[in-house]
């Protein structure tokens, strides 16, 4: 298993489970309290988009096209999870810099990404970004969880069979 995919995988899971526990235990209604829901569902968020990080990263490596934006993509979701948990340390919501920019880095690789490979998965992932952000209390972390197993198979398309995981037997 390459690293993409298990970075990938991790990601995944940790984002669905911030999408379960943001039911399960929600977050307080519209801003940052320091209640145990909004605790774990903001370190979960976070732990997702580090790992999110490192598989845009190790995709970065595979891709032909589309390898640069995938690692600004990539750089713009370690400024995001500092955001979150500098929300976290400090108890209360932080809409600073490093949330902007974070926000725009990985829209913007993800764009240049879409438009250079031509290939849909990355404009979903802008999509399921804004989604996993706007619903945040409500599960929206799923919409960003299923984006990074469609970044990953389109990632794989193409890689010749040497490369390609072994075919269970």
């Amino acid at each position: 298993m390459t690293l993409d995919r298990v970075l990938g995988a991790v990601a995944a899971v940790l984002l669905a489970a911030q999408a379960v526990t943001s039911v399960v235990a929600p977050p307080s209604a519209d801003e940052y309290t320091g209640t145990r829901g909004d605790v774990v569902n903001e370190v979960l968020f976070a732990a997702g988009l580090l790992a999110l990080a490192g598989c845009l990263t190790a995709l970065r490596r595979r891709a032909t096209k589309g390898a640069h934006p995938l690692a600004v993509a990539g750089a713009g979701a370690v400024l995001l999870a500092s955001s979150v948990v500098a929300t976290v340390a400090a108890g209360e919501e932080r809409w600073d810099a490093a949330f902007v920019a974070g926000f725009g880095l990985m829209m913007a690789g993800l764009l240049a990404a879409a438009i250079s490979t031509r290939s849909p998965a990355p404009a979903l992932a802008m999509l399921a970004l804004v989604l996993s952000l706007a619903f945040f209390g409500s599960g929206g972390a799923l919409a960003l969880a299923l984006a990074t197993a469609a970044l990953l198979r389109e990632g794989h398309r193409g890689v010749p069979t040497s490369e390609a995981a072994p075919a269970a037997r």
